[in-house]
């Protein structure tokens, strides 16, 4: 539908529209009476639609439409903004900017990419084409196609006074080195050729020569043919039409297209007449052109030699081979046919500069070079090469090897024509040159020099060639190829066709020239330097396998430093003498432990101060004004009023009684306070009698805990348990696990579970309580007992340790339930509770006595019974399951040595201290011995790959193992422990990763039986060019001394 010089895309049930009065219907049966009003159009009438294409309102304009028309019709020069009218040789005019919404030329251009395109490849042209744009739906095509057949076309009927009947359409794209070569379009109705340029890219808004793909005109001859070079170049511009007259001195051309980055994309096609083109001839385009060779017989000048002619080709067994290979095949190629010293002086005397060389056309048959020979110097070897193949000798030669009558009695005046051709870029001879004969013909091709690409033959089938091919390149190319030679230097190509045998000369591409033997030497030069200097190290760095840079050395060594640590210790005593003796004697002790370091510091008080100390509290206050023993540190006090000779408190203070020796001080912080036994263990430095080395048992701590606290209500049938576990956790849990939070994270859990019971053998035993009995748990079915409920606690597949407290509730008719070994009770506690240390816990909750009497009394079994958990009793067993767990309780009984009560949810100060220092210890011996380990393994299999993250992890690792000790040594427990967990974590993360396994099961002998295959054809030509190198620089330094030569001699 057409409004004001716009076309609109009808939506589907859209139906078309009169606009001020009139109709359009699209139509080919011919203009429509109508169309004139187009030509009324104002620039208040167009209105800018994304769906719309309409010309630029300069173009439409009556003072532009005039002038364009008169200058037309009477070949007048034009040439206004946009615009421009070139009348010689034919018509051609160019106009810019004709859509007025360039932005639509990218939706053209988006629905180009998705159409279907065929390759067309034939002597006159290689390029790709769609199919006619009638037959394309897509919305912008559809509505650009519609716009060409509608408004262009009656614009175009106003501009060129041409009555047009319909107009064809379709898509070129031209990518590089495509190209269409000389024709007329002459064709029948054909009146006007145009074609649309998009290129609606930024760098590529206007082509240039460096680009190629220019539409070139040529003059035409006194007989109506193209002669080169072109006469005129217009190159595409985005959003511009070119459109020129179709007649008998219309040739043009494509240019070759040069560049890699952008396709020359167009939509062209003609707009025909009602009638044939008045230039047309039918008959006229079926007789060939008269530019025929001479052809001369042959002279007696010439001798057949070996020193032209390799002598191999003139023994009689090669002849008959060749003359097999002529009658099976009818062509037959022969290799290295000259001497190599006669093609050697060939090429020597190709680059005289006397010698005259002229274009062969005209430009719709062929383009090469052709050398005049009479501009040959007569004692040159190039003439004695010309005077070769035209003699009776050569002729006699040729016989024997096709058995022809070119030679001998039954010969019928034999004639030949020789012509020596010089290919470059741009060159090509088309299917309708003269070498088309009526007579069967022997062919000669006698390759002098090779570039790739350049001088290619196609033979085809007799009458099967396209009689005009010129004219039309719109019909598809058929299977008619007999034969393609594909030149090689010093290779003559022996062809026999018969009448009518058809043959062309492929279009040079430009960018497969190379202008002589030097730059194809210095490609060879710089593919071998490629391929060495480049190709080959990147090939055997992209093959191997990449191992990351590692401090191994430093690694294996890092046992070497041992872990220690240090700590203070202030020492008061109130007699003078005594504390100096104390001091003296405990330096000796810590002086003999390799362990630890211990500084002694003496506290001196004033006896104002001491006068008003009654307790043991006030003292411990009193010395903190002199000394403040921080995390690590350690205060040991004198007080007269002693049970023991130690008492250790809930702070980091050590109470002593005047009658404590030395050695027993000692033994408690050893033993207590530092646990060195335990720290050795972790280290491996405890030994049995018979040398054994013993390891701590005991994983180091995790990075991530998860505490599971799980209530087992077996029989809630029986009885309902009422418990505020949420309370309990943030009470007890909590505040008692946060103080190991620099360690360690811990994530806390609650669930309940019904209808899990523990399955132990039960034996009643009756006794003196309210209830006359409880019920006996052998301890050696407590293993049992964690086996049998594991799975139902559900946490068998956690990615963190878990640590199970579990809480078990037995029902008044099973209750109480209390531990036995050997018969006895292990306690007299109301609960009992287990443990397994790298498990955890179970307290038994048993019901109270009076709770369970009450409830056994009245249960007459309709509902269940209330019963409260509280959590003060529960929750002491449960941090002391913790405590045993995390190893706070003291182990090691010490005579006349004893502890404070713990009446706190909190560890000792002096215990945290204990817990996070041994924990450092535990985490920088794992994280070295993990180290040492996978650096032993990726030393000792080199195939692993090493990745950058695992070296990364590697180097923090080992950087943090020494941060940690460092911190250690100097008594800063927080900072060690802070590295040693980023130590210990770094370490476990790169020995645990996937990536080193990647390649752990391909061995070398695998990767080269891979990659050989491919490289090694690749190899093999680059080995034999140094061969060609050498006979290149071999010629050039012959070539050198003869001209010194030539040159001394002129000078003597």
């Amino acid at each position: 539908m057409v409004k004001n010089g716009k076309r609109k895309i009808l939506k589907e049930n859209e139906e078309s529209t009169d606009f001020k009065g009139w109709k359009i219907v699209d139509s080919n049966s011919g203009p429509s009476t109508k169309m004139s009003k187009l030509l009324q159009w104002t620039e208040i009438d167009i209105k800018n639609d994304e769906t719309e294409v309409s010309l630029n309102e300069s173009l439409i304009k009556d003072d532009f439409i005039n002038n364009f028309t008169d200058s037309f019709k009477k070949r007048k020069p034009m040439k206004i903004t946009n615009v421009q009218l070139l009348n010689d040789p034919f018509q051609v005019a160019v106009v810019n900017n004709l859509l007025k919404d360039p932005e639509l030329i990218p939706k053209l251009v988006e629905e180009m990419e998705n159409i279907e395109w065929n390759k067309k490849q034939m002597d006159l042209y290689e390029f790709y084409q769609s199919t006619d744009l009638v037959n394309v739906g897509s919305p912008y095509i559809s509505s650009f196609y519609k716009f060409i057949t509608n408004d262009m076309k009656v614009w175009m009927e106003k501009l060129t006074g041409m009555k047009i009947q319909k107009v064809s359409m379709s898509c070129s794209m031209y990518n590089c080195t495509n190209f269409l070569l000389s024709h007329d379009d002459l064709l029948s109705d054909r009146l006007i050729a145009y074609v649309f340029y998009l290129s609606p890219w930024k760098e590529a808004n206007e082509w240039n020569e460096t680009m190629g793909g220019a539409l070139e005109v040529f003059k035409s001859d006194s007989n109506g043919q193209p002669q080169y070079p072109a006469y005129k170049k217009f190159f595409p511009s985005n959003n511009q039409l070119a459109f020129f007259k179709v007649e008998k001195k219309s040739h043009h051309q494509v240019g070759e297209v040069l560049t890699k980055d952008y396709p020359r994309l167009t939509i062209h096609g003609w707009f025909h007449g009602f009638k044939d083109n008045v230039d047309y001839d039918a008959d006229a385009v079926k007789i060939k052109r008269p530019n025929v060779p001479i052809f001369k017989s042959p002279n007696s000048l010439a001798f057949v030699n070996s020193k032209i002619i390799n002598k191999n080709y003139l023994k009689d067994s090669i002849k008959a081979e060749i003359q097999q290979q002529i009658e099976d095949n009818s062509e037959a190629g022969l290799g290295e046919f000259l001497t190599d010293e006669f093609l050697g002086n060939i090429q020597k005397d190709l680059t005289n500069s006397s010698l005259k060389w002229t274009t062969k056309g005209p430009a719709n048959q062929q383009n090469y070079e052709i050398l005049d020979v009479q501009s040959v110097p007569k004692s040159s070897s190039l003439k004695e090469l010309i005077s070769l193949v035209g003699s009776k000798h050569f002729f006699k030669l040729l016989h024997e090897y096709t058995e022809l009558d070119v030679y001998g009695k039954n010969a019928k005046s034999p004639t030949c024509t020789v012509e020596f051709q010089r290919w470059k870029g741009g060159c090509y001879a088309l299917i309708n040159d003269p070498t088309t004969y009526s007579d069967d013909s022997l062919d000669l091709i006698l390759n002098i020099g090779h570039n790739e690409g350049v001088g290619t033959i196609t033979y085809l089938v007799p009458d099967k060639q396209d009689n005009d091919s010129t004219s039309d390149y719109e019909n598809e190319e058929d299977d008619s190829v007999l034969l393609t030679i594909y030149p090689q230097n010093n290779f003559l190509n022996l062809v026999y066709r018969s009448a009518g045998t058809a043959k062309f000369t492929k279009y040079c591409y430009k960018s497969a020239i190379m202008d002589n033997e030097f730059f194809k030497i210095c490609s060879t030069i710089s593919y071998i330097v490629v391929i060495f200097v480049i190709g080959l190290p990147m090939w055997w760095k992209s093959t191997e396998i990449h191992r990351a840079a590692l401090p191994s050395d430093e690694i294996a060594v890092l046992d070497k430093t041992p872990i220690t640590f240090t700590m203070k210790i202030g020492i008061f005593i109130g007699n003078d003498e005594r504390q100096k003796t104390v001091v003296e004697e405990l330096e000796v002790f810590f002086r003999n432990n390799d362990m630890f370091n211990a500084i002694l510091i003496p506290i001196q008080v004033s006896q104002s101060d001491i006068s008003n100390i009654r307790t043991p509290g006030s003292l411990e206050i009193m010395l903190n004004k002199y000394y403040v023993a921080k995390p690590g540190d350690l205060l040991v006090a004198e007080w007269n009023n002693l049970q023991d000779d130690v008492l250790v408190t809930n702070e980091r203070t050590l109470f002593v009684s005047p009658k404590a020796s030395s050695q027993k001080i000692y033994e408690v912080i050893r033993s207590w306070i530092v646990r060195d036994y335990k720290i050795r263990s972790i280290l491996g430095q405890v030994k049995t009698f018979d040398g054994k080395q013993l390891r701590h048992n005991f994983p180091p701590p995790s990075p991530e805990y998860e505490i599971m606290l799980s209530i087992l209500n077996p029989k809630p049938d029986l009885q309902t348990l009422y418990w505020n576990v949420k309370k309990a956790t943030e009470d007890y849990l909590q505040p008692f696990l946060k103080e190991f939070s620099d360690l360690s994270d811990f994530t806390i859990k609650s669930q309940w579970k019904y209808q899990v019971q523990l399955k132990y053998d039960s034996k009643q035993i009756k006794d003196s309580s309210k209830v006359g009995r409880h019920f006996a748990m052998d301890k050696d079915s407590l293993p049992h007992i964690i086996t049998s409920i594991e799975r139902k606690l559900g946490t068998d597949v956690a990615n963190k340790p878990c640590i199970h407290l579990v809480v078990y509730a037995p029902p008044c008719n099973s209750a109480p339930v209390y531990i036995y070994k050997d018969s006895k009770r292990v306690s007299n506690l109301t609960f009992d509770s287990f443990i397994s240390a790298k498990w955890g816990g179970i307290v038994i909750a048993n019901p109270p006595d009076t709770t369970c009497s009450v409830i056994l009394s009245e249960d007459d079994g309709t509902k269940p019974k209330e019963i409260y958990l509280h959590s003060h009793a529960i929750m002491d067993f449960v941090l002391y399951e913790l405590r045993k767990i995390f190893e706070l309780e003291v182990e090691v009984p010490i005579n006349n040595a004893a502890l404070v009560s713990l009446e706190q949810i909190t560890p000792r100060l002096w215990e945290k201290d204990m817990y996070l220092r041994n924990g450092a210890v535990h985490l920088i011996a794992s994280a070295s011995s993990t180290l040492q380990s996978l650096i032993k393994l990726l030393d000792d299999i080199k195939n692993i790959v090493i990745g950058d993250h695992v070296g990364h992890e590697i180097y923090a690792a080992y950087e943090n193992v020494l941060k940690a000790k460092e911190h250690l040594a100097n008594n800063e427990i927080n900072k060690a422990v802070k590295h040693a967990r980023i130590a210990f974590i770094a370490a476990e993360k790169a020995f645990n990763d996937p990536s080193l396994l990647e390649l752990l099961y391909f061995p070398e002998e695998q990767k080269y039986a891979i990659y050989i295959p491919l490289y090694l054809p690749i190899m093999i030509p680059v080995i034999f060019s140094f061969n060609s190198i050498k006979k290149y620089f071999k010629k050039k330094k012959e070539q050198d001394v003869d001209e010194k030569d030539e040159v001394s001699k002129k000078d003597n």
